[in-house]
């Protein structure tokens, strides 16, 4: 068994070589989606969820090297003055201690965060968080309890997101 590679908290690690980050936009297609659910992906991300509500959400991925590192899915809520996460999720390789990038799941916070900015929605995001996550999203985002498993970051959390994760990174976006 190799030494265990050294973890950076808030930052992506990148292995060298690489042709950068980018972010963009995606369809993923039912045989795309058969693929991250059959390499342990939760969610099916060729059902949108806000399709399923009458409403138009937008779809991100994290991508490094061309491979899909993280997904999400939000729908800005001009009339209410935030952005709602339907669903984030990173790559399984990407959890846990002996993960291949961290800081996946930040950047689409950050990403995201920054959208709620540029919509005049202050940076106020609201996600469903489930259990296990609730206290991690708080203590590691700055997430503040809604109610119920509902959480939502307000315009020092996101600032502080964008700071974080997209402030002097060359990250391409599409």
């Amino acid at each position: 068994m190799g030494a265990a590679r050294p973890q950076a908290r808030s930052r992506i690690i990148v292995p060298m070589g690489n042709e950068g980050i980018r972010i963009v936009s995606v369809e993923v297609d039912v045989g795309q989606s058969a693929m991250l659910l059959a390499r342990g992906w939760s969610f099916d991300w060729n059902e949108r969820a806000a399709d399923l509500v009458g409403g138009a959400s937008r779809l991100k991925a994290v991508l490094i090297d061309e491979e899909i590192q993280g997904l999400v899915e939000y729908e800005i809520l001009q009339r209410d003055l935030y952005v709602f996460i339907h669903k984030l999720e990173i790559d399984p390789h990407n959890r846990g201690e002996r993960k291949k990038y961290s800081g996946v799941a930040g950047l689409l916070l950050a990403y995201v965060a920054r959208e709620s900015f540029n919509s005049g929605c202050d940076g106020f995001v609201v996600l469903v968080a489930k259990t296990v996550l609730q206290q991690y999203y708080q203590a590691r985002y700055g997430a503040k309890p809604l109610g119920g498993a509902r959480l939502y970051f307000d315009t020092g959390a996101s600032v502080r997101l964008i700071e974080e994760y997209l402030a002097g990174k060359e990250i391409r976006y599409v």
